[in-house]
């Protein structure tokens, strides 16, 4: 067996290699982005051993994430950091010692997403075109993730029984949801092709939830509802803290907190909108599809108006 290079640059590149295959690929392009701004952190270093990285470079390199970033990602970027070393010192030997062992995770506050009020929603989906107002009410009314949404094709949807299948690309589950009325005639309003393989959304199919979600955001920006993003704003440049305010995501929040004040039930709430546990997601797989139905119809509709008015005008 060939011994992988101690050379920092080139150990981070074989770790990353070995990876490619047996990592999730949302995963494996997470450990690219901390392998890439790392070396780039490490400048000429990333040219000597890998014996050379200290603690303390370690250290002022997650400083440096934290400052434009939220502290959970400088301690994601240290968990990686971790693993990498990890593998030099334990299995490989090309180190004397694993120098991001030592070095603490940082405090971060909590916090809750805010659900959007009715208001909120219709302005933002006042604001947005076609595709968009689908994506806005299957975000609502399913619950679902961003990307799910954006990479669905025209065999995913029955619209003979009102349904729609998914599985999530975060933890691999399976659910097929019931299609309350607003998003059926929604989806029903999109030009269709021939080919059930189609992606619903051509346009926003396989981009990047970051791609995705600063689209959702020109929206809320043109509805008023966020501050217009500038580059210059905080003087952080393009990758600036991220701001903690409405997001998509917020819709899962949204159609939760709707939801339990319309009286349905967490069992069947969290069976809908899924669990960012895999394991936690399995649990919730029993509650039939006419109970979702149900439930879903229970959430009051703050886009009928507009809706209406665009249908009505396809037919005219």
């Amino acid at each position: 067996m060939e011994m992988p290079s101690a050379i920092t640059k080139d150990y981070l590149n074989g770790w990353l290699e070995d990876k490619k295959d047996t990592t999730a690929k949302k995963t494996f392009e997470k450990y690219q982005n901390v392998a890439a701004r790392f070396l780039d952190f490490l400048k000429g270093k990333s040219e000597q051993p890998l014996s050379m990285v200290s603690t303390s470079d370690i250290r002022n390199y997650l400083r440096e994430v934290k400052e434009t970033r939220a502290a959970s990602t400088a301690n994601n970027h240290l968990k990686v950091l971790r693993s990498v070393f990890k593998r030099a010192y334990e299995k490989e030997r090309v180190i004397l010692d694993n120098p991001a062992m030592g070095i603490e995770i940082f405090k971060h506050e909590k916090y809750e997403r805010q659900p959007f009020t009715k208001a909120q929603l219709a302005s933002a989906f006042k604001h947005a075109c076609n595709d968009w107002k689908a994506i806005i009410s299957l975000g609502l009314f399913t619950g679902q993730r961003i990307r799910d949404i954006c990479n669905l094709r025209w065999s995913q949807i029955d619209f003979e029984h009102a349904t729609i299948a998914f599985k999530t690309e975060k933890t691999g589950r399976r659910v097929i949801l019931p299609l309350v009325d607003h998003p059926l005639r929604a989806l029903n309003a999109l030009p269709r092709s021939g080919e059930l393989s189609d992606p619903v959304f051509p346009e926003l199919f396989g981009k990047t939830s970051g791609l995705l979600s600063n689209r959702f955001r020109k929206i809320m920006e043109r509805a008023g509802l966020v501050e217009r993003r500038t580059h210059r704003k905080r003087k952080q440049g393009r990758s600036g803290k991220r701001e903690l305010g409405l997001s998509f995501h917020c819709l899962r929040h949204t159609l939760t907190s709707w939801g339990k004040q319309s009286g349905i039930s967490g069992p069947v709430m969290q069976d809908i909108v899924g669990h960012d546990s895999e394991a936690v997601s399995r649990e919730y797989t029993h509650i039939d599809l006419e109970t979702k139905r149900v439930a879903l119809n229970s959430i009051e509709n703050p886009f009928e108006d507009d809706i209406k008015s665009k249908v009505a005008k396809l037919k005219a």
